[in-house]
């Protein structure tokens, strides 16, 4: 296998290892918030869609790559197929290029679902920091209206009870 190969291997086992990762179960969403906040993954993120975007055309350069080399030969494609099973060399460049192929085509799915979860992930984060807010604003505002409430039929007692004193 090159070493382009050999890179979007790793490329595709650290992008499985790290959606592993993110679905774990028990890890909270402002946990994560914390996590995809840091200095270091900020610094990254600085960074994040011009990395992204040259992943991506590398990714997109190797599945052509490989589309390409499935389709050099003609004896490949159908053309003389009578001597495909003879020739051994054939059916070996033909699995090698079909392995890079799935192995980029795969890759380049899984960077974005990479994407897309660490946003949604993001954006939940931030849903649940603000629905911890609202419920406690609220938990707030009904203490108050509680303590009103109590003032309100004091103070309705205390003038009704001197209503009928000076009356």
């Amino acid at each position: 296998m090159g070493l382009q190969w050999n890179i979007a291997a790793g490329v595709l086992y650290t992008e499985i290892f790290v959606l592993l990762i993110l679905c774990l179960p028990f890890i909270s969403y402002s946990r994560w918030h914390k996590i995809l906040r840091s200095r270091i993954i900020t610094y990254i993120r600085s960074y994040g869609n011009q990395l992204f975007v040259i992943c991506v055309a590398f990714l997109i350069i190797l599945l052509l790559d490989s589309i390409r080399e499935m389709m050099k030969d003609p004896k490949i494609r159908g053309q003389g197929s009578d001597k495909i099973h003879d020739n051994l060399m054939l059916q070996i460049k033909l699995h090698r290029a079909q392995r890079n192929y799935y192995i980029t085509g795969f890759a380049l799915l899984c960077l974005l679902f990479l994407r897309r979860i660490t946003s949604l992930m993001s954006s939940a984060a931030v849903v649940e920091a603000s629905k911890e807010a609202a419920i406690k604003q609220a938990e707030s505002a009904s203490k108050q209206c509680r303590m009103l409430l109590d003032e309100n039929k004091e103070l309705t007692v205390i003038y009704s009870t001197g209503c009928i004193f000076s009356c």
